[in-house]
């Protein structure tokens, strides 16, 4: 018989058909973090319509901490640990898959950022956590239903600093929360010489009555004195008058 294409042709005239061969799929997701002195592992499956076909696994880039292990039944093992100078260089990864027909491969590169040393990570054994800001035992990351992440009882949709339980406002929006800004409302009056140290248009208050309702005309501020400048009303008006008439008597005398 005589194979052309995907018939087969026997000396009699018959024809067969024979299924084309198809190529091997990678099944499993890369474990793509690692953090330092931590035992990394990523096992990885395949899959192959043609049952007949032998798998195998290799790698073709691959860091030199890290080794691969075929299993012989269309997975393998990717097994290492780790040193923090082995995640700051280049870890990238290219896992070769053959069925003796195809090669398939599958890449990726193992994140540097998990290289944060333990005495800084809350959780040295969990990749995908490094901080827990309020201290709640859930890392940030997965605290999607903690709306307070600082734990500083104001709300993250209402806290500037939703990750600093020391600060929560920043007036002027200066990136310095109001609690370490000595100039809150950036008027360029420091707080503590600033009579509105949260209003920008105000500054100083010479009366006790907020600037915008203090009466600015001279004149409506004395609007109540008498013709010498002496209140109208009250002890000081009637002490001027007794005075001014026993000075008058005086003068008839």
């Amino acid at each position: 018989m005589e194979k052309i294409d995907d018939f087969v042709i026997s000396l009699a005239g018959e024809a067969t058909v024979v299924n084309p061969a198809d190529a091997p799929v990678v099944t499993s997701t890369p474990v793509t973090g690692a953090s330092t002195d931590i035992s990394y592992s990523y096992h990885i499956t395949t899959s192959d319509i043609d049952s007949t076909d032998i798998i195998t696994i290799t790698t073709e880039t691959l860091p030199s901490w890290l080794t691969l292990t075929d299993n012989g039944n269309g997975t393998a093992d990717l097994t290492g640990t780790p040193t923090a100078a082995d995640l700051t260089g280049n870890n990238d990864v290219k896992i070769k898959i053959n069925d003796n027909t195809f090669d398939v491969y599958q890449e990726f590169s193992l994140s540097g950022a998990a290289a944060l040393p333990d005495t800084s990570d809350a959780f040295p054994n969990n990749t995908s956590e490094t901080a827990d800001t309020d201290k709640n035992g859930t890392g940030n990351n997965a605290n999607t239903d903690d709306d307070d992440d600082d734990g500083d009882s104001v709300l993250n949709d209402n806290d500037a600093f939703p990750l600093d339980p020391s600060e929560s406002v920043d007036t002027d929006s200066d990136g310095i929360g109001d609690n370490a800004d000595t100039d809150d409302d950036n008027d360029g009056v420091k707080d503590i010489n600033d009579a509105f140290p949260l209003n920008a248009n105000k500054s100083i208050d010479t009366d006790g009555i907020e600037d915008s309702s203090t009466p600015t005309s001279t004149t409506a501020a004395k609007s109540n004195d008498g013709p010498f400048g002496i209140g109208s009303s009250g002890p000081t008006f009637l002490l001027f008058l007794f005075g001014l008439t026993r000075f008058l008597r005086k003068k008839e005398q």
